[in-house]
């Protein structure tokens, strides 16, 4: 194994800061849709589109073969080049005056973000020696935590200077006077993309190590190595594939639990709900790479399993947060629930990584990505509205209804992963 670059940490530091800015960029319209809409003359269907199906289903078809490319060629202008793309977009979205215009603008970010995470992913595992990639590899997970907390803070605090009139003297300089301060946000997240394609382009390319499979550039072949290793990675993806579903629906449906149980405002649900995730995005990335560090160290990646495998039971046991009866045993349960979840799914996604070979790491990021959004964005939120409309036909059913489809999602993720150490344990006798 060849030494890590002296400025691999340096590396991990710019690649999460490009993993914020990705979140911030892919988020800040739910702080955005009201007046958006209002000026665009969007429906709630044509909102929620340009929300999540416009960038999901593209993100999730974009991603696989920019994952392979990510395998082959050259992965710091990859996510130079997603940068400049996503970043690019999010201007264009301000600019936007018609929903063809935003829907479009909004599949050009999907297609830029796509191509962050595998090449990322691929140049952490280069980089970084292997008994640190665990932590360098959460580190990057946390800065998309922060992004989706910061997409709903900077967004807001953006959205009521542009009001307040911070903005103006710039506008009136650039002749904007008068624009809609929802552009002008938009605008504003999008420069950040400046100054984060220069500090990209002071990184060097880590050289490719670790290699494996000796020649696996056909497409045919990725697919066929994959299939070869479906025994040790597919519990993995079905496991990630359960929690996303229950992420999802979480994030969906809790902050509009919080106003029809308690009615609680809109500020007070960003602060206290936002903070909970964040809080319990932070723990559990540190965690789970001190985890996976640990198990890599003692030449056992099961061992770092089994605590996913216990988180999966909390996670599960934990999934009642819904009926609490008072708001803030609410949010400290769901805070034991989030935390558990992501160390589950962050040691998952780095035992993926560590059990494949170089060539295959960026292809294997971008099929975690691809079920996470078909499985977790696509089903999740769905679902739970489906059980509230469907099976229990009332609206005030909404805590019954999360817990009914985020139950199952974890009961199954610990049965995969229990029945895979099984697997394990026997195949090493």
């Amino acid at each position: 194994m060849t030494s890590p670059q002296h400025n691999s940490w340096g590396m991990v530091a710019v690649l999460s800061i490009a993993a914020i800015v990705a979140y911030i960029d892919r988020l800040v319209l739910s702080v955005l849709f009201v007046p958006l809409s209002q000026d665009l003359a969007l429906s709630d269907t044509q909102a929620s589109l340009v929300q999540g199906a416009s960038f999901a289903v593209i993100y999730a078809i974009a991603g696989v073969p920019l994952g392979i490319a990510a395998d082959r060629w050259n992965r710091r202008l990859i996510v130079i080049a997603g940068v400049v793309i996503w970043c690019g977009a999010t201007i264009a979205c301000g600019f936007a005056s018609s929903f063809a215009e935003l829907a479009a603008a909004r599949i050009l970010v999907g297609v830029g973000e796509a191509a962050l995470v595998p090449a990322a992913t691929s140049m952490i595992g280069d980089g970084v020696r292997l008994e640190r990639r665990g932590l360098a590899l959460s580190i990057f997970v946390m800065g998309q935590v922060i992004g989706g907390a910061l997409a709903v803070t900077a967004g807001g605090v953006l959205f009521d200077l542009a009001q307040g009139g911070s903005f103006n003297a710039a506008l009136a300089a650039l002749n904007l006077t008068g624009t809609p301060s929802w552009r002008v946000v938009l605008w504003l997240v999008g420069l950040l993309g400046a100054p984060l394609v220069l500090a990209l382009l002071c990184l060097r390319e880590p050289q490719r190590s670790e290699r494996g499979l000796g020649d696996a550039r056909g497409v045919r072949n990725v697919f066929a190595e994959f299939v070869a290793r479906r025994d040790v990675l597919l519990p993995l993806y079905l496991t990630l594939a359960c929690a996303a579903i229950s992420d999802f629906s979480i994030g969906s449906w809790t902050p509009t639990l919080l106003v029809r149980e308690f009615d609680w405002p809109a500020t007070r649900i960003g602060v206290w709900f936002g903070g909970c995730l964040f809080a319990s995005g932070v723990v559990a990335a540190v965690v789970s790479g001190w985890l996976t560090d640990r198990a890599s160290k003692k030449g056992a990646s099961e061992g770092a399993l089994r605590w996913a495998l216990l988180s999966a039971g909390i996670a599960l046991v934990t999934a009642s947060y819904a009926v609490a009866p008072d708001p803030h045993w609410l949010l400290a349960i769901l805070l034991v629930q989030s935390t558990a979840s992501s160390i589950c799914s962050i040691i998952c996604v780095i035992t993926i990584q560590l059990r494949l070979p170089n060539e295959l790491r960026g292809v294997g990021s971008a099929f975690t990505s691809l079920g996470n959004m078909l499985f977790g964005l696509g089903m999740g939120p769905t679902l739970v509205a489906l059980a509230t409309d469907r099976l229990y036909r009332d609206h005030a059913a909404l805590d019954i209804s999360i817990i009914t489809v985020i139950a199952p999602a974890f009961a199954i993720a610990t049965a995969l992963l229990f029945v895979h150490l099984r697997a394990r344990a026997r195949a090493r006798q």
